[in-house]
């Protein structure tokens, strides 16, 4: 009994913490949105909860465990990794690992070790590159093993549906690139626009960095070097 109650909490805690993630981030990011339209956190929460419900009652049903095999291999495989990796880019290259570092030491009071830079900046998203490599050239069949000990392949629509689950999840971190260059063509106030290494600076210097185009450390040698 205890065995499965500490699996159930294992699970609760994996759920709300995912979904906390979730909802907090959308609800900072776009605050002015629900403001304006009356959705409090309570509202919005259970939307997202109702939604993701909708989703996995699907996965209890008779045909469950297909439906289940297919999210497992296409939905928390390569588009999770390819989010971490992303992640561990932006943090220890784009950010840069001297803000990071102060950022630690402001929490805990001192600063991470040579080891865990060296991890974060090369062995991480070295490790990550090379498993979505092979994830992505991998074009064998998509087969499991039945209850009766059957094997049962996927049909070529399952594969395009699969494909097209995480590409919904990818294809936001190019899109949201895109879209954040393009914002930062022209500097507010300002009637020239700016080149794309401009446009690209800008984009990738936290908004409380206030840093003239000319003088942005981020187009720097330096500043990819550091460790």
């Amino acid at each position: 009994v205890i065995f499965f109650f500490m699996l159930i909490m294992l699970g609760m805690d994996s759920a709300m913490g995912g979904l906390e993630c979730v909802i907090t981030g959308l609800m900072d990011e776009y605050q002015e949105f629900f403001r304006k339209r009356g959705i409090s956190r309570e509202v919005f929460t259970g939307v997202v909860v109702f939604s993701s419900y909708l989703v996995a009652i699907t996965c209890v049903t008779p045909g469950g465990f297909y439906i289940f095999s297919l999210l497992e291999n296409y939905a928390a495989g390569l588009s999770l990794l390819t989010t971490v990796f992303f992640e561990a880019v932006a943090v220890s290259w784009v950010y840069g690992l001297k803000n990071f570092s102060e950022d630690v030491y402001a929490m805990l009071g001192h600063r991470p070790g040579l080891y865990w830079k060296i991890c974060w900046k090369f062995v991480s998203p070295c490790f990550l590159a090379f498993i979505i490599i092979l994830q992505m050239t991998d074009v064998s069949e998509f087969k499991i093993e039945k209850y009766d000990g059957t094997i049962y392949t996927y049909p070529a629509a399952a594969h395009w549906t699969g494909r097209i689950l995480s590409a919904s999840t990818i294809s936001c971190i190019p899109i949201a690139a895109i879209i954040v260059l393009i914002k930062a063509r022209r500097p507010e106030g300002s009637s020239k626009n700016r080149t794309f290494m401009q446009c690209l600076g800008a984009a990738i210097t936290p908004s409380y960095e206030v840093t003239p185009d000319d003088q942005n450390v981020r187009l720097t040698w330096a500043h990819w070097r550091n460790l």
